[in-house]
């Protein structure tokens, strides 16, 4: 039988992937000398193990969520 994880291994996961969206944004956002980006949706992606269409939604304004719902 599996372990259940506790709530606190749950909540740092969850802390450490909206961490990794957070860097991946700013990552694109950046911008090199030559006015290109930094890095691209697609390499950002891959490097911070994001889904792209998790960080396409993001750049569009799309919230988290556990914010989203947050009313309910």
């Amino acid at each position: 039988m599996g372990r259940v994880k506790s709530r606190q291994e749950a909540a740092h996961k969850r802390a450490q992937r909206e961490d990794n969206i957070r860097k991946a944004i700013k990552a694109i956002k950046t911008m090199k000398k030559d006015g290109k980006p930094y890095m691209t949706i697609r390499d950002a992606s891959t490097t911070f193990g994001i889904p792209f269409s998790t960080l396409c939604g993001r750049l569009k304004g799309a919230k988290p969520h556990f914010l989203a719902y947050q009313a309910q």
